[in-house]
């Protein structure tokens, strides 16, 4: 007798030791690897990378959305060099789009001089209806990590592709961070006080570069980057 209410509470235990272990996963965000954690001479090779294990993904769309990390030249030169991978694809881009808000001096568009400016968190209405509008054209969008990505509900990217009921291939890239302090050199970070109601990505980016600092080599000299299925058609790329 007197082993039975021993007996009921462990299992009462182990019952809720389950479903709080399930409620959080649940309510985290999974990710899938694709590129795995790799190193690489120029952003034109990690580029390729990536073109090469979405290969058949790639050629079946029209519509591509890449996110930066503003003040970060690598994360542009990585969008501009998966552009032109692209278009060794899929042919030239009807239209390419850069996001005025990250204030790209003119030596950075100096490869891009033909794209249109557009604001995506201000008039993200007026995007979607250009996006509807362009029908079977070929786009190519630079704009924010925090505008393009799966994890934050209700960023420019959710809205459009709720409004224009089409699904988009979206890249977002975060700062892989090799140890606590570097974690602070992310341009969105992970906080407890998120004012801004970024830190889902800046969580996902900082938990992600934790969990495969192990297997980072320091010594390495190189542009280190990996990439994550983190949607349907949503990809997070880490780069250091």
């Amino acid at each position: 007798m007197k082993i039975k209410p021993i007996i009921y509470a462990s299992i009462v235990f182990i019952l809720a030791l389950g479903v709080l272990i399930y409620s959080q996963l649940g309510s985290a965000q999974k990710t899938v690897p694709k590129v795995k954690l790799s190193y690489f001479e120029n952003t034109d090779q990690f580029a390729e990378a990536i073109q090469s294990r979405l290969q058949q993904e790639i050629l079946n769309e029209k519509s591509f959305w890449f996110g930066i990390e503003p003040e970060k030249q690598k994360h542009l030169d990585l969008a501009l060099s998966f552009k032109k991978q692209i278009e060794k694809q899929n042919g030239k881009f009807d239209f390419i789009f850069v996001d005025q808000e990250l204030s790209l001096k003119p030596e950075q568009l100096s490869e891009i001089s033909t794209a249109e400016q557009v604001l995506v968190r201000d008039e993200w209405p007026k995007l979607a209806e250009r996006i509807e509008n362009l029908k079977d054209k070929k786009y190519f969008l630079i704009t924010a990590a925090i505008y393009s990505t799966s994890f934050l509900h209700g960023n420019p990217i959710h809205k459009i592709k709720e409004k224009i009921q089409k699904n988009i291939m979206t890249f977002s890239s975060g700062h892989f961070s090799n140890d606590i302090i570097d974690e602070d050199s992310g341009v969105f970070r992970c906080s407890t006080e998120d004012k801004e109601g970024v830190s889902a990505w800046g969580c996902a980016v900082v938990n992600k570069s934790r969990a495969q600092r192990k297997k980072l080599n320091a010594e390495k000299k190189s542009i280190t980057g990996l990439m994550d299925l983190s949607g349907e058609k949503d990809y997070m790329i880490l780069v250091r």
